[in-house]
């Protein structure tokens, strides 16, 4: 488990995407460092709208030019969840997991972007709070 932490607008949902993307297109590195995972199944959270990640997601295709294994590799991998999951209820959390089952194998790689807006009326800065959403 890791967290990305930076000012707004430092570029954090990029890096991530950025590495989700590499590992799900099956790429030997990230940025030089070696990808070990055979699984490379990837579930992405969007809480910021599934229209700019879209768009993230087709400039990051076109800047790579991945070939048609690489971008046969990228769709059978990556499942984007273009919608808010509230950590603090129990009932999403539910739906969350249904949706990652739905989505096939156990993914290597689950990315939340943001925290925040998936813990609403929790403060991520709290030990009591981060610890529901990390259980």
């Amino acid at each position: 488990m890791g967290f990305l932490y930076g000012k707004p607008s430092a570029g954090k949902s990029f890096l991530a995407l950025d590495m989700a993307l590499s590992i799900a297109a099956g790429f030997p590195t990230w940025h030089g460092d070696k990808i070990d995972s055979e699984r490379r199944r990837v579930v992405y959270i969007a809480a910021e709208g599934k229209r700019g990640m879209r768009n993230r997601i087709a400039a990051w295709r076109s800047r790579q030019g991945l070939d048609a294994a690489g971008a046969a590799l990228l769709e059978a991998n990556f499942a984007l969840i273009a919608e808010t999951i509230n950590f603090m209820k129990a009932e999403d959390v539910g739906l969350l997991l249904r949706k990652v089952r739905e989505a096939g194998e156990r993914p290597s790689l689950l990315v939340v972007d943001t925290v925040s807006r998936m813990l609403p009326g929790a403060d991520e800065n709290l030990q009591k709070d981060m610890t529901v959403f990390v259980s």
